[in-house]
């Protein structure tokens, strides 16, 4: 069982995987701002000595292709490696969404490289679904540890909204299944034709984590949903869950929620104490919002992050004081 996070320490000790994010490939040549721009706490060389490992979370919805080829075609795996283990970081998540093959292929190249120098290091990918993008990394499974299924767009999929035609459940089961079974949906009246695009039929089971979502003011994952991911993952031998994400971005209860599922997550691991001072004009109506000097200096905070805080309500829009309208903003 993993869970994605951006404070560290929270969870520690309760999941076996924390994957830290996520750090974006365009900021790789600012070590800070890729390591620290979106994480929160202190990182130590030994924090992943113990049950639970630290992977770092790389790539998502902000990350751009221009970034991912330079942070790609520039970074070297020995330097990464050393920049990883002097953090505590044993792992990387690639968190892949829709890219060109040329991009895919340049993270299959990383991940061998890093494989080859310390086969102990964890590789995951994260996949954004009903796509094949990802295919090309399926063909070589000894590169990686373990494969994320995305089975959430603005809450978890459902077969009338974000999941195309399927439910959450039925997009988990085509992939664990290789392709044999699990969407009835006419969006897969050949889904011999999908299976063998995204290449299903290389997909090992035992690799993969069915990522779900509480974090959301779209339908969120519960205790019913939790069953029917137990009865997939013994049927197929599957390698467990990954959930997102504490604390909240879009909702302020995701650590009850975690906790409501019977995992002992303590809240006090999760707190975001890193504050700054009550803006005088906070971002909101039709304000230019920019990074205060605090933010910069507590979290790495940009002017780009503070951009859409008028109508986004996660970090670090919902930090006290990291951005405030850029008339007012107190700059020193």
């Amino acid at each position: 069982m993993g869970l994605w996070t951006s404070v560290i320490g929270c969870g520690q000790g309760v999941f076996p995987i924390l994957s830290l994010g996520s750090a974006l490939p365009q900021n790789y040549k600012d070590e800070e701002a890729f390591f620290s721009g979106n994480i929160q706490g202190e990182y130590s060389s030994t924090m992943s000595s113990g049950t639970t490992k630290y992977l770092l979370s790389i790539g998502g919805s902000n990350a751009t292709q221009d970034g991912w080829t330079a942070f790609l075609k520039d970074v070297d795996p020995s330097t990464f490696l050393t920049q990883c283990r002097t953090r505590g970081i044993v792992g990387i998540d690639f968190d892949i969404e829709e890219f060109p093959t040329g991009i895919v292929d340049l993270i299959h190249a990383l991940a061998a490289s890093l494989k080859r120098l310390d086969s102990s290091f964890l590789i995951m990918y994260t996949i954004l679904l009903g796509y094949e993008s990802f295919a090309p990394l399926l063909v070589d499974g000894s590169v990686y540890d373990f494969l994320t299924l995305m089975l959430y767009n603005g809450g978890m999929y459902r077969a009338d909204g974000t999941g195309a035609g399927c439910d959450w459940d039925q997009w988990a089961e085509i992939f664990l299944s290789k392709g044999q079974r699990g969407c009835p949906s006419p969006l897969f009246e050949d889904l011999a034709v999908y299976a063998k695009t995204a290449n299903l039929a290389l997909v090992d089971p035992t690799k993969v984590l069915l990522g779900v979502i509480v974090d959301t003011v779209g339908p969120r994952f519960d205790a019913s949903m939790l069953d029917r991911v137990e009865a997939l993952l013994t049927t197929y031998h599957g390698a467990g869950w990954m959930i997102w994400t504490a604390p909240g971005f879009a909702t302020s209860d995701a650590i009850d929620q975690i906790r409501a599922l019977g995992v002992p997550i303590d809240p006090q691991t999760c707190v975001v104490s890193d504050t700054c001072p009550a803006p005088d004009a906070p971002c909101d109506g039709d304000c230019v919002c920019v990074a205060t000097s605090c933010g910069m200096k507590k979290q790495g905070v940009r002017d780009e992050d503070c951009r859409p805080c008028p109508q986004q309500g996660y970090w670090p829009c919902d930090q006290q004081g990291f951005c405030a309208c850029e008339s007012k903003a107190v700059r020193s």
